[in-house]
């Protein structure tokens, strides 16, 4: 597993994806125009007979999900650029299946992802949702335009609290 540290110092200027499992990069050829962030926390509602109104108790904070649109384009770049078009989309794909080399339960899904959008977010997260559109059907028949929409939600592995969020926002470290 590529050095977590590492991976940050040589953040890319684009928002970018790394497999945690390989340390293989996939930046944005354009960084996204919009970013969605979804937070929620949740509560037990209690009904106290009497009482005038629910008491709610706190249960855990739900991970965090990022959802945006990536848009690649090899229009007029010619055939290295429709390859490297294909690429991502294989990376994309790939983050959603099971890695072949794991005997264990435990780290038998798919690899996580390191989230990076320099200065503003970085992320350990797993790929949720990949929903893909293709445009502009080369001679050859690979699109010349791809557009994914993709949701990721955060994985920690460690307790995180107010405190930090306040200090760092989503900028999380060695998660």
């Amino acid at each position: 597993m590529p050095d977590f540290e590492s991976i940050l110092e040589e953040a890319p200027a684009k928002m970018a994806l790394v497999n945690l499992s390989t340390g293989e990069r996939l930046e944005a050829q354009f960084n996204p125009e919009r970013l969605e962030e979804t937070l929620a926390a949740s509560y037990a509602r209690q009904k106290v007979p009497g009482l005038s109104h629910t008491v709610k108790q706190f249960i855990n904070t739900e991970d965090l999900i990022e959802t945006f649109q990536l848009v690649f384009s090899a229009n007029g770049l010619g055939t290295a650029a429709q390859a490297s078009l294909l690429d991502a989309r294989r990376f994309l794909m790939a983050l959603c299946y099971p890695r072949l080399a794991t005997s264990l339960v435990e780290g038998g899904g798919a690899p996580r992802a390191l989230f990076v959008w320099p200065n503003f977010i970085s992320i350990s997260a797993v790929v949720t949702q990949l929903r893909f559109r293709y445009e502009r059907m080369s001679k050859a028949g690979p699109p010349t335009i791809m557009i994914v929409d993709c949701t990721l939600e955060e994985i920690r592995d460690s307790l995180l609290v107010s405190e930090d969020v306040r200090d760092n926002g989503t900028e999380r470290g060695g998660t």
